[in-house]
């Protein structure tokens, strides 16, 4: 059984089997080398082992030594300490670093915030625009729909109207239709066949002047030329010509 025969300031001798096992600061292995160059090293201990016979002088070496091993102590527990501070000083700027970088965060979220509050600000007074604007085009609507139905009933009692003086279904229909037709082709059955139905045309401008009145239609229909396509189609009549309806004695 081992004996501890030393052991201060963290240097401590044990003595076992005639030898004796060093343990100290690795920081005085060149002195205690240079003292007792025949000592041994022990992995498995992790010490050195010198023997018994210089039991003496490393007790001597021990004691001078203490002086030194304080000075180990001190100088490891600054090293400690420099290496804390190291440490805490690195804890401090990865710190600061973090704090930066969350109040980079908190600006670009305050800018973000700021964008969505505009965002939506512009996008209520769009929304207020467009409900008055769709107000407005339903207000426009149902005034077309009102005139459209007032446009549509003046229409059908000029219809009817005129309906009771000339045969208007059949001349809008039928003779309307082979007058475009013809009118479109060349030949002498064509020229025939335009003739026939622009004569039934001035035949019904004749009967409306007999009762007073002109059609607008009729007065296009009858003057057309034949040779003339170009200049007076049916798709060249002015818009609504069949209900622009006049009274001869107020031209």
């Amino acid at each position: 059984m081992a004996v501890i025969i030393f052991n201060r300031e963290k240097i401590r001798l044990e003595e076992a089997d005639g030898l004796i096992y060093c343990f100290f600061p690795k920081e005085l292995k060149k002195d205690f080398r240079a003292s007792f160059p025949s000592a041994k090293w022990d992995p498995v201990c992790r010490c050195w082992i010198v023997t018994k016979r210089v039991r003496k002088r490393a007790l001597s070496w021990a004691e001078n030594a203490i002086e030194a091993a304080k000075k180990c102590a001190e100088l490891e527990e600054l090293e400690l300490q420099e290496e804390e501070l190291r440490r805490l000083k690195g804890l401090v700027e990865d710190l600061a670093n973090r704090v930066l970088e969350r109040r980079r965060e908190v600006e670009d979220l305050r800018h973000e915030i700021l964008e969505i509050q505009n965002a939506k600000v512009k996008e209520q007074k769009l929304l207020e625009m467009l409900r008055a604007e769709e107000e407005k085009l339903e207000s426009l609507r149902q005034q077309r729909d009102e005139e459209q139905h007032r446009l549509e009933e003046q229409r059908r009692k000029i219809d009817e109207f005129l309906s009771k003086i000339i045969d208007l279904p059949k001349l809008k229909g039928v003779v309307l239709a082979t007058f475009a037709k013809y009118h479109r082709l060349a030949g002498s059955t064509a020229h025939e066949m335009f003739d026939r139905a622009q004569a039934e045309f001035r035949e019904a401008r004749d009967k409306l002047r007999e009762n007073g009145y002109r059609l607008a239609a009729l007065d296009y229909l009858c003057s057309a030329n034949f040779n003339r396509p170009d200049r007076d189609s049916v798709k060249f009549m002015p818009k609504d010509a069949w209900y622009d309806l006049r009274k001869i004695e107020d031209e």
